[in-house]
């Protein structure tokens, strides 16, 4: 089991530096991935609701496509086979020839817990690299800022003023003028 990591006052402490890695913002910018054409109406959906989540995660760009148009198959062939097995059951009797060609009633696993498990593991793998998964949610990490997004957090520029107000009301928050006047009154 590893040892547990210590805290910065300990670091400080002890005179050493930590060698954890901070996570920091990827380098690749946010974006959405275009929809593909080939999805059913169900991959479709659930497409959409993974842009969202990963969007809402800040960790959705343009070259996830191809991860969530699988991971959006795999779910919607995951509820088709969910669906088969409810209606037929687990167990499924087929029909064999036997060694005289006379048709015997056999049972056996129906071929859909197959089709199930198989889209099951894929989907959870899908969503383990997507970061989705308890254990990766961490691990991924969110994508680049995008400019209007760091000019709306920057105090004095026009879209901190669009995003939290007018000049007035955000006058204290302002950062002092490099000549040491607070307003332009003091001109």
């Amino acid at each position: 089991m590893p040892r547990a990591a210590k805290s910065a006052a300990i670091h400080q402490l002890q005179g050493t530096l930590s060698e954890a890695k901070p996570l920091t913002d990827s380098q690749v910018p946010p974006g959405r991935p275009r929809y593909p054409k080939n999805l059913s109406p169900e991959a479709r959906t659930e497409f959409k609701r993974l842009c969202r989540q990963l969007e809402a995660r800040r960790t959705l760009t343009e070259g996830d496509g191809q991860l969530l148009e699988i991971a959006a198959q795999e779910t919607a062939r995951y509820r088709r086979a969910c669906a088969k097995l409810d209606a037929e059951g687990e167990v499924k009797i087929y029909i064999r020839l036997d060694s005289h060609g006379q048709q015997v009633p056999v049972e056996k696993e129906n071929h859909w817990l197959k089709i199930k498990a198989q889209a099951e593991k894929t989907v959870i793998a899908c969503l383990d690299r997507l970061g989705l998964s308890p254990l990766n949610k961490d691990k991924v990490k969110g994508a680049q800022k995008s400019l209007v997004d760091v000019a709306s957090d920057t105090p004095g520029t026009g879209a901190y003023y669009l995003k939290h107000g007018t000049w007035e009301e955000n006058a204290d928050t302002l950062p002092a003028r490099a000549d040491g006047l607070a307003d332009e009154s003091q001109l």
